[in-house]
């Protein structure tokens, strides 16, 4: 990580200030960690996508979704439309955390920051999953 992209819905919730000191100083913390850190709030449902391959092709090697479920897959979305090696980080901030969950994040936001300055990232293949509806028609 050198150039880190703190994306965030600061609608969502209900302890949206605490979510915004929160972001503030995981902020720091990588700033104070030598790292290039900017805050961007999300405008509205969907825009992480575009924010996200904004992020790539402002040069960001990192994007990190600070929210929950919601906020973490706009942002896979947003890199699965780019040819980048852009790493994706979660910070827990929402109300479900599931993907946190799985890739054994702590659930206190301050220590999943720190523990993501020491993750190596790793390559995964997403799948796509195609539905077409079933209306009689062949």
């Amino acid at each position: 990580m050198r150039k880190v992209l703190l994306l965030y819905n600061p609608s969502s919730g209900q302890q949206r200030a605490r979510r915004a000191q929160l972001i503030a100083k995981i902020a720091n913390l990588y700033q104070s960690s030598g790292l290039e850190v900017e805050q961007w709030a999300t405008s509205h449902a969907g825009s992480a996508i575009e924010q996200t391959e904004d992020a790539v092709n402002a040069g960001f090697d990192t994007v990190i979704a600070c929210g929950g479920d919601g906020t973490a897959n706009e942002a896979i979305n947003g890199l699965m439309r780019t040819e980048s090696r852009c790493a994706l980080g979660v910070i827990p901030l929402g109300s479900g955390n599931l993907l946190a969950t799985d890739l054994r994040l702590p659930v206190n936001p301050l220590a999943a920051a720190q523990a993501l300055l020491g993750y190596s990232p790793r390559a995964i293949r997403p799948g796509v999953i195609s539905s077409y509806a079933n209306n009689g028609a062949q």
